[in-house]
């Protein structure tokens, strides 16, 4: 038998001589021992080779232990620096664990729901508060437009009637102080517009040089009338055409120079556009407006847009205005990316500024609005449904002075009646009238009688949710009041393109207002300022020509013809401008008495040319059969 283990053999040796080692009784016993030795030594590596694995898992077990304490210490250290950000009030103890830090989140989760909950609530009452916001300008709107489009209307079919002179002037005022209460009105709407976050810019390309002239023109009789240097300045630089709102960009422009002009009594006011910044797709652009005006105190500068505020309590009453102009212009710039810095002093002016990044533009084909010539309509049948008795003599006035038959109903049923077995051309629809407003009438019409009839809303509610309102019930066009004889005029050969308009060849004669057209870059508004001025100093000069040639004062003529040459070459009055140039040349070596009959004449052509121009550009009314 062989023995392998070497405890056993050093055994044997030790207790046991060979002869029993190789005895056969020995053999079974000796080789069961030796088995059992093998077995202890396998058994015993097996044990320390778990012992060793036991040992390495258990130290990489403890390292995960001591690493995952560590990363429990950090996470408690910034839970407590979370909750004292939080809370600051909140003492927590240096020994508090997990579930203590739990719990006071849970506390301030259910703190914070709590004031998310009561700031939902507070924002739909400002929602609601809002809305009926909304609604108060809605109603206001109305309530103040219609009897201000009254106002403004008969006030223009009231200065073509003849008028003294002193009842013009006051007529003037009245046109003035009209035009003044419809900024106010408009402030308010934007106002509206902008808290409601209904407010919405609209980018295009446009020249900016064109947009400085517009307020150029503008602003320069404003200024005039106060002997105000007025400037406009303009970056030779700046690209051409630049992509903005730029009705939003003039609204604010004029503002501030409105301003500026309003407290300045001398000096300058000056509008400015510099380059500050030029890149390959986009410009930054500084518009600046600088005035000599009073000025305003350090502490009030911030005051100053404000809703309703201005720098001193006297400036309303002294000045004029409601504080919104300046609160609306920042809301504005601020949605345009920028915002208003002002710079003053009292006595020294004020240097209201502001820079925008904007991008480079291509050039857009510029639409010139087609000069406003109040041909006939050639008995084109017009029914206005109307409810106020005011704006429906005033509407009708202007139809009938365009050669148009018109047709009146006090409200929006009896204007369904009438379509029901009467036949028109267009339906000029007032909106809030009783018994059936104006779009009930409206869906009425598209819906019921199935009729395809231009309609147009004439409306006092400016609000972009009205005008849509009157759209999707099936009118074709907005009127806005107060409107303009240009206005009703274009939306109704806009809406009828099928009217052919039967020109008046006696009202075309004698003048030609393209030139002035050109000066005012087609604008309406201006042109027709310019005309009332214009005839009213040519009626001044017409009296003080008959004057003078009464009493021979032949110096006097010659001064006044000598101004008078001018005015009538911007308006196109090429008979009288070649009478006035032939009368310069021959008065000196004209007898008194001839004299006196040629300039007398010269007078009475004058006043007929006036009465022409009067005629063209502001239509005599007729009285309503």
């Amino acid at each position: 038998m062989k023995i392998s283990h070497r405890l056993l053999q050093r055994q044997i040796r030790k207790y046991l001589n060979q002869e029993k080692a190789t005895d056969p009784e020995w053999e079974d016993f000796l080789a069961a021992v030796n088995q059992s030795y093998i077995h202890f030594e396998e058994d015993r590596a097996l044990v320390e080779r778990a012992m060793k694995i036991s040992s390495d898992e258990l130290w990489e077990k403890n390292q995960q232990m001591l690493l995952e304490s560590e990363r429990q210490k950090i996470l408690i250290t910034t839970l407590k620096q979370a909750i004292e950000q939080i809370s600051p009030d909140m003492t927590i103890q240096q020994d508090v664990d997990l579930l203590r830090i739990a719990d006071i989140l849970n506390e301030e989760i259910r703190k914070r729901r709590e004031a998310e909950d009561e700031l939902h609530l507070a924002h739909k009452a400002v929602e609601t508060s809002l809305m009926a916001r909304q609604s108060f300008l809605m109603n206001i709107s109305h309530e103040i437009r219609t009897p201000l489009h009254a106002i403004m209307g008969m006030t223009n079919l009231l200065n073509q009637t003849g008028a003294s002179e002193t009842q013009q002037e006051y007529l003037r005022v009245i046109t003035h102080s009209a035009d003044g209460l419809l900024v106010i009105i408009n402030d308010l709407l934007d106002l509206g517009r902008i808290e409601s976050g209904k407010f919405s810019l609209d980018f295009v390309s446009q020249n900016l040089d064109e947009l400085f002239d517009n307020i150029r023109k503008s602003m320069w009789l404003k200024a005039s009338e106060k002997s105000i240097d007025f400037r406009v300045v303009m970056d030779n630089h700046i690209s051409p055409w630049l992509v903005c709102d730029p009705t939003r960009l003039q609204q604010v422009l004029l503002n501030l120079v409105s301003n500026a002009i309003k407290f300045t009594n001398r000096g300058t006011v000056e509008l400015s556009a510099k380059l500050e910044h030029d890149a390959d797709t986009e410009q930054i652009i500084r518009f600046e407006v600088m005035d000599t005006g009073i000025g305003i105190e350090a502490e009030k500068l911030e005051r100053i847009f404000d809703q309703f505020q201005q720098a001193e309590a006297g400036t309303a009453r002294k000045y004029g205005g409601t504080g919104l102009g300046l609160s609306i212009s920042q809301s504005l710039v601020n949605m345009m990316g920028s915002r208003i810095e002002v710079y003053s002093r009292p006595g020294e002016g004020s240097r209201f500024r502001f820079s925008l990044k904007m991008s480079k533009g291509e050039k857009v084909p510029v639409q010139r609005e087609a000069p406003f010539t109040p041909d006939g309509f050639n008995g084109l049948r017009v029914l206005i449904a109307e409810d106020n008795e005011i704006n429906r003599y005033l509407t009708q006035s202007l139809l009938s002075g365009w050669g148009c038959t018109v047709s009146v109903v006090p409200d929006g049923r009896a204007c369904v009646e009438y379509l029901k077995n009467e036949q028109t051309d267009i339906v000029l629809m007032d909106i809030q009238m009783p018994e059936m407003d104006g779009v009930t009438a409206t869906e009425c019409i598209r819906n019921e009688l199935k009729l395809d009839v231009p309609i147009v809303a004439l409306t006092a509610n400016s609000l972009d949710e009205e005008v849509g309102r009157c759209l999707e019930a099936g009118m074709n066009s907005c009127l806005i009041k107060p409107f303009r004889p240009a206005e009703l005029y274009q939306v109704i050969t806009t809406v009828c393109p099928q009217v052919e308009a039967e020109p008046d060849s006696e009202m075309a004669d004698g003048f030609d207002l393209s030139r002035l057209y050109e000066l005012y870059n087609h604008n309406q508004q201006r042109v027709e300022e310019t005309t009332r001025v214009f005839l009213k100093q040519l009626k001044g000069e017409i009296v003080q020509l008959r004057s003078q040639a009464g009493s021979a004062d032949i110096s006097g003529v010659l001064r006044l013809l000598h101004k008078m040459k001018s005015n009538l070459e911007l308006f196109g009055m090429k008979e009288l401008l070649a009478i006035c140039i032939s009368l310069e040349k021959e008065l000196p070596q004209t007898s008194s008495i001839v004299a006196s009959v040629r300039i007398a004449g010269f007078a009475s052509s004058a006043e007929k040319m006036a009465e022409r121009l009067s005629q063209m550009a502001f239509p005599t009314a007729q009285t309503p059969s």
